[in-house]
């Protein structure tokens, strides 16, 4: 037996983790999850793997921790009593925890302002390759739905974006994430929300 658990095996645990979340629109918590993999793989072969890039931590063994990340991204936000520790009993990588515990926010208690809960993952993944990687994914698989749904979210997360990106964005230490900086920051600034109609449209 090995001694972490493969991504398969994560999967499964996600899936029992998150069988009784919050819904993500009308799909099950895990739709979100296993989208936001996705996402990872898309743009780890798009720009970290692709021609020409030289970057020494995304390796095939980084691929799996952020897959495994992606998975996990909102155990501790989401999941009543969700701890580091309890992710290292269940044999998960501690590399894929550490991932986690920098895209965390702050807990909901006592701070309702979603910027001030976002600001301690921020903080946490400045300057972190992986980390900044793994919250891009994490945010165009939300903006992207949020446009699918015509939810007025895309809303709320035009609003938190230039922060995030002011604080984290940081081209000359990290130049392969641009292209995944200027995808999410496109489709961010091509689609509106419309109160009146309740629909998205284009800008």
């Amino acid at each position: 037996m090995s001694k972490y658990l493969t991504t398969k095996e994560v999967r499964v645990l996600v899936n029992n983790w998150f069988e009784d979340a919050k819904p993500y629109g009308k799909y099950p918590y895990t739709f979100h999850l296993q989208s936001v993999e996705l996402m990872v793989r898309k743009w780890f072969y798009l720009t970290i793997a692709g021609p020409g890039t030289l970057m020494s931590c995304f390796r095939t063994t980084w691929l799996e921790n952020l897959c495994q990340a992606a998975l996990l991204h909102d155990a501790i936000e989401d999941i009543e009593g969700m701890s580091k520790l309890i992710m290292e009993d269940h044999r998960i990588n501690p590399t894929t925890i550490d991932l986690v515990d920098r895209v965390t926010d702050a807990p909901k208690d006592g701070v309702n302002n979603r910027l001030q809960r976002h600001k301690r993952a921020w903080d946490l993944m400045e300057g972190d390759e992986p980390a900044t990687f793994l919250k891009l994914c994490d945010s165009i698989v939300n903006v992207e739905f949020s446009i699918i749904e015509e939810s007025k979210l895309l809303q709320m997360y035009q609003k938190e974006f230039p922060k995030f990106e002011e604080q984290v964005r940081k081209p000359e230490q990290m130049p392969n994430l641009e292209p995944v900086w200027d995808h999410l920051k496109t489709i961010l600034s091509t689609f509106k929300y419309n109160k009146e109609t309740e629909r998205i449209e284009y800008v």
